[in-house]
């Protein structure tokens, strides 16, 4: 259970979920706090000092995702930890699908969302390894 209504934390990702087919970098950046920080799962990190420069990584990660095949985005599996105060640490696991609704890629994804006002903003995200495959 968190101070944050769990209700709220959903919001979050299915508006993710929403604007994601968009492929629009700057419409995904809305979500994002000021800075945000993207955590690889080797490790490394990006940090993104505006709307502008986050809307420019998302642009050129959506380029990615639509190259692959993917034109929708859902979330499952959410998880979420009180950390205090307007925090919340939430994980969720992503499935990108193609038009026919066939999962192109997923994987697990922890955010820090921080409350503004009346909405919550990721300000940061890091990517879990994926499990060893045989």
């Amino acid at each position: 259970m968190t101070s944050i209504p769990t209700a709220a934390i959903e919001r979050f990702f299915v508006e993710f979920d929403a604007a994601f087919p968009s492929f629009d970098g700057d419409v995904v950046a809305e979500r994002y706090a000021e800075p945000y920080q993207a955590c690889r799962a080797d490790g490394s990190a990006d940090t993104f000092g505006d709307r502008a420069a986050t809307g420019r990584y998302f642009a050129s990660i959506l380029d990615r995702y639509h190259e692959l095949g993917a034109r929708a985005c859902t979330h499952r599996d959410l998880e979420s930890v009180d950390v205090g105060g307007r925090h919340v640490l939430a994980t969720v696991t992503w499935d990108l699908l193609a038009a026919s609704g066939e999962s192109v890629t997923s994987w697990r994804e922890s955010y820090l969302l921080v409350q503004e006002a009346d909405r919550l903003l990721a300000r940061t995200s890091i990517d879990h390894l994926r499990p060893p495959t045989r």
